[in-house]
């Protein structure tokens, strides 16, 4: 019987329970939306580690001051405190961020500690959609300006573009896929579905949260194909 594994993001914040599952992956903190403790599969990126002084480098969430950003991504980080993993993967920004100090000062256990950096995710990419579909579904959807960029970074290895990076509820599906093959992946509040408006919704937050623009702008092309060439994915929100 293949396994039945779940890949849980922030687009919800109904309750699931994890009974039932054979292994849960959870981008960002929706670990939060879980019912009862269990040891998921934790998928961050190292901003989560970031201190105000960092944030302040980076674009305020839109809609809110920098005072109210600043406030509500140190709460959301603060979340990432006393955790019980099965293990963690941490993807790298451009931050010289140490991540396992940081793991460590949190109080964040976990049997095993993942990092990747530009090139990891590079690899990753190309084991999960192989160089004969990026080649025919992904490359030639970009204009020319995302096409040079791409061809300099698939072949230099360097961070890809936010426009055509995977979300971290994506990339979470990825590392689904490869690490578990034969299970059944369901997809529980990954935000693709949104005809290009990307929302987050959080507990004690009044309104949903918009995300830039230009971000993440391919992860529905890249579930469609993951759907398609992969199969055994289940969408259930």
């Amino acid at each position: 019987m293949r396994a039945k594994i779940l890949v849980l993001g922030s687009g919800s914040i109904e309750m699931i329970d994890p009974n039932g599952y054979e292994r849960i992956y959870c981008a960002n903190t929706s670990f939060t939306r879980l019912e009862h403790q269990t040891f998921p599969s934790l998928v961050i990126s190292d901003a989560l580690f970031f201190d105000e002084e960092t944030l302040n480098k980076y674009p305020s969430i839109d809609g809110l001051s920098r005072k109210e950003s600043n406030e509500f991504r140190l709460k959301k980080y603060n979340l990432l405190r006393n955790l019980d993993l099965k293990d963690i993967s941490v993807f790298r920004s451009s931050e010289n961020i140490n991540i396992k100090k940081s793991i460590e000062s949190r109080n964040i256990n976990s049997k095993k500690v993942k990092i990747f950096d530009f090139k990891d995710l590079w690899k990753l990419y190309l084991e999960i959609f192989s160089l004969k579909l990026i080649v025919k579904k992904i490359f030639f959807r970009l204009n020319f300006i995302n096409k040079t960029k791409f061809l300099i970074q698939f072949f230099l290895r360097l961070r890809m573009s936010t426009f055509f990076r995977p979300s971290l509820g994506v990339i979470s599906i990825m590392l689904a896929l490869k690490e578990n093959p034969d299970g059944i992946i369901h997809i529980n509040g990954i935000n693709i579905y949104n005809d290009g408006v990307r929302v987050a919704k959080y507990e004690g937050v009044d309104k949903e949260l918009t995300y830039l623009s230009n971000i993440h702008q391919l992860d529905s092309l890249y579930v469609e194909i993951i759907k398609q060439n992969r199969g055994l994915v289940v969408i259930e929100d």
